[in-house]
């Protein structure tokens, strides 16, 4: 009897835990099937609102009748919308899915409770209503209703209340599924309002078990997850066990329940059970009670460590959704559920921050909405492929519109969410902010850009080669113009070695290679040989690209690069050369007016001293036109007509006297000949010349009267290879007979032409006036006539 006895309470006990965990499964049961239900009435809703989005109240009326089709046309997408009705910000109804027309002589929800939960300004972005009978079929139902977004209705402020789309759920049709996650035929299933209020109830009729006065929400509230209690019998009612599991998200508790009856009659089955079989046998099995005894301690620590793992399982579960619900709002880049529609159903913080919205703007809206214009036609085609099934998630590039208008670009990694029954219900997105990346490109972008126009106007060539070898890599079209080549020729597997002249290379054919395995740098200067032919010279700057700060590359690597910067310094050379030949040619010349200028003061007659002084100072002022004359010409030459001119200045007429000598008038010169160019070392003798002439003239001759005339003629006998002039006095005093012996400047004057010159001199005495004719050889007078 004591074995018996310890049987039927051990019997007792695990009907008690069989029954909790029963309960607590199917709690958890009904718990996902309230949520599936409600998520689906909340897209549902949201499928409604944006048919009506954009609309007023008075254009939803005129095309109710429209609006009903395609509203019935949803329901084929979306069953759950079978029973919607949107009603306007006073309560009257607008439009129906199941009934047309609807009545309008009354406002129909102004006093339900759903319709004062969402005109609160304060409302939630769901609302679950209580079980009330309904006005058009009588039928009870609870509603799953939302605030119209985006109505056409002009005038209200900002998140202002503006009616509500309400989705009508009926509980007859949830009972049969509710009932069939039951664990017992006996247990009661429902799902309740946090206030209590049964909304649908599963299992047999006119069961009991169900938890009264609140105790399930405060269960709830005390075990977020889970929880699991005794309630207690009142006016009458049988005491029950009842579990309770919270719907994540929504305010309404999933409840499972069995009544102390229901277990007493299982624990009163396994008893009968085991007095059926065990009291006759009981004095046979007298001698096994020990055994088993221990077997039910084995069974229950089997139990026990059964019921453990399953508590802890359901604590790893509640840390798992906690992780989620965690990941979700605290990731650090954006994280959305987005409906089919494309509107937006839940958005974490990190993505109303990136878009500048505040979470229920974000919501009010469709990612369509704040898309770039340019970027919507693939986002749509990448809606369509996920829908088709064709791919199973999408990665995009695209930018949003922020809240103040500005532009956003993010990454978009987007897949597809599907219910229990392989049917898609909405869109799970990840967005991460890559406008860092984006200006960061633009900026190399710009960057590029700018090394591009530099390397392709600047005046100075520029080259990309390999270190080791000199192959051009990349040419600008400066060094084309400098070496004569095309691009296509140069980067055709020519090198800078061999464009230079073989003497440098010889010279040092391995300067280059081994300054950039120094210091990683060259500079030097070398010539190039052009397409053309031509020998150029250039100053070259060559700098490894990819070198370490402050030193060289001692073993260049075969892809090692270099660019060289590359000047033509060809004319400047040139230049340089020329500047130099001119000095030496002003040292020369200086050289030799100071010794003209000796000979002048040493071969001047001194008796008078006035007249020794103005001598020497007309001869020294003679020089010194000359010097300036070579000089305004850079030392090339001077122009004949420009060396008379300055010595006949005072006695040439103005642009406005009469050509030739007047009677009486003051002395005048002529000049006849075309326009040529002295060549240098003939300016300043020919000028000496000139002076002496004009001097003795001036003093003696037809320049020393009134109405006297000089003409100075000249012209080229290219046959005899001569310059020849023609000095001619008319009008002046007589000249007399020659002189046995000539003066000072008629031996200047014959010396210079002789000597400095080359050419030769001849006097007439006549008696209308001296005249002379001077030869000089073409190749000494002439600039560009070089001696043959």
């Amino acid at each position: 009897m004591l074995v018996m006895a310890a049987g039927v309470w051990s019997a007792w006990r695990e009907t008690w835990r069989a029954a909790a965990g029963e309960l607590e499964r199917s709690a958890a049961a009904g718990a996902e099937f309230g949520l599936r239900v409600l998520t689906s009435y909340a897209v549902a809703a949201g499928r409604v609102d944006a048919v009506l989005r954009g609309l007023s109240d008075e254009e939803i009326r005129a095309r109710e009748s429209d609006l009903h089709v395609e509203l019935n046309a949803l329901v084929v997408e979306v069953p759950q919308a079978e029973a919607s009705y949107v009603v306007d910000r006073g309560g009257y109804p607008l439009v129906s899915a199941n009934l047309y027309p609807l009545p309008r002589g009354r406002p129909v929800a102004a006093d339900r409770d759903f319709f004062a939960a969402l005109r609160d300004p304060k409302a939630p972005a769901l609302h679950v209503s209580r079980v009330q009978e309904g006005r058009f079929d009588g039928l009870p139902f609870f509603a799953v209703s939302r605030r119209r977004t985006r109505t056409g209705n002009r005038g209200l402020p900002p998140g202002a209340f503006d009616g509500l789309v309400n989705l009508s759920v009926y509980p007859d049709r949830l009972r049969g599924a509710l009932s069939r996650v039951a664990g017992h035929p006996r247990d009661v299933v429902a799902l309740l309002r946090d206030d209590g209020e049964v909304l649908v109830r599963g299992g047999p009729e006119g069961a009991a078990g169900l938890p009264r006065d609140g105790r399930a929400l405060a269960e709830a509230e005390a075990a977020p997850e889970r929880a699991l209690y005794r309630e207690g019998g009142a006016e009458g009612a049988e005491p029950s066990l009842v579990a309770v599991r919270r719907i994540e998200g929504w305010p309404v508790l999933a409840v499972a329940g069995r009544t102390r009856g229901a277990i007493l009659a299982d624990w009163r089955a396994e008893v009968a059970a085991q007095l059926a079989v065990g009291l006759p046998a009981s004095l046979a099995l007298l001698g096994l009670a020990l055994l088993l005894y221990r077997s039910q301690g084995r069974l229950a620590q089997a139990n026990a460590g059964l019921e453990a793992r399953v508590a802890q399982r359901t604590a790893e579960l509640a840390g798992s959704k906690a992780r989620s619900r965690a990941t979700f709002e605290q990731a650090a880049i954006g994280i959305a559920h987005v409906g089919l529609d494309g509107a937006w159903l839940r958005v974490n913080r990190r993505l109303c921050g990136m878009l500048g919205f505040a979470e229920e703007e974000l919501l009010a809206r469709s990612f369509q909405e704040i898309t770039h214009p340019d970027d919507l036609p693939a986002d749509m085609e990448a809606v369509r492929r996920l829908i088709a099934g064709e791919i199973s998630t999408c990665t995009l590039e695209k930018r949003y519109l922020r809240r103040d208008g500005s532009l956003i670009w993010v990454d978009l990694t987007v897949s597809l969410m599907r219910d229990e029954g392989d049917r898609p219900f909405a869109f799970l997105a990840a967005i991460g902010d890559n406008s860092a990346r984006k200006a960061a490109e633009a900026a190399l972008a710009a960057r590029e850009a700018e090394f591009r126009a530099i390397f392709e106007s600047t005046l100075i060539g520029i080259v990309q080669a390999e270190s080791r070898t000199g192959r051009l890599l990349r040419v600008n079209p400066r060094f084309c113009e400098i070496v004569g080549y095309g691009e296509g020729e140069l980067l055709g597997g020519m090198s800078l070695p061999a464009l230079t002249h073989p003497d440098d290379l010889c010279a040092s054919p391995t300067s280059v290679r081994q300054a950039l395995q120094a210091s990683g740098r060259y500079e030097g200067e070398r010539r190039l040989l052009c397409k053309d032919g031509r020998v150029i010279q250039v100053v070259m700057h060559v700098s490894l690209v990819d070198q370490d700060a402050g030193g060289g590359c001692p073993d260049l690597a075969a892809s090692a690069r270099s660019v060289a910067a590359i000047q033509d310094v060809t004319e400047r050379r040139r230049a340089e050369e020329r500047q130099a030949l001119l000095a030496r040619e002003v040292d020369h010349r200086a050289k030799n007016v100071l010794t003209v200028v000796q000979a002048a003061l040493r071969l001047t007659p001194k008796g008078d001293a006035a007249a020794y002084a103005r001598a020497v100072e007309g001869r020294v002022l003679a020089l010194a036109r000359a010097h300036t004359l070579l000089s305004e010409a850079r030392w090339h030459g001077a122009a004949l007509r420009g060396v008379v001119e300055a010595e006949l200045s005072a006695f040439l007429p103005s642009p406005a006297a009469p050509l030739g000598a007047t009677p009486g008038g003051p002395p005048c010169a002529l000049l006849e000949g075309p326009d040529l160019v002295l060549a240098p070392v003939a300016v300043q003798p020919l000028a000496m010349v000139l002076h002496e002439l004009a001097t003795n003239a001036t003093k003696h001759g037809a320049l020393s009267v009134p109405g006297g005339a000089l003409r100075l003629a000249w012209r080229v006998d290219e046959a005899a290879g001569l310059l020849r002039l023609r000095w001619e006095e008319r009008g002046g005093p007589a000249p007399g007979p020659p002189p046995a012996r000539p003066g000072f400047g008629s031996r200047v004057v014959e010396a210079t032409v002789r000597e400095q010159l080359g050419g030769a001199l001849r006097r007439h005495w006549e008696a209308a006036g001296l005249s002379y004719d001077i030869e000089v050889p073409l190749a000494r007078a002439l600039a560009g006539r070089a001696a043959a």
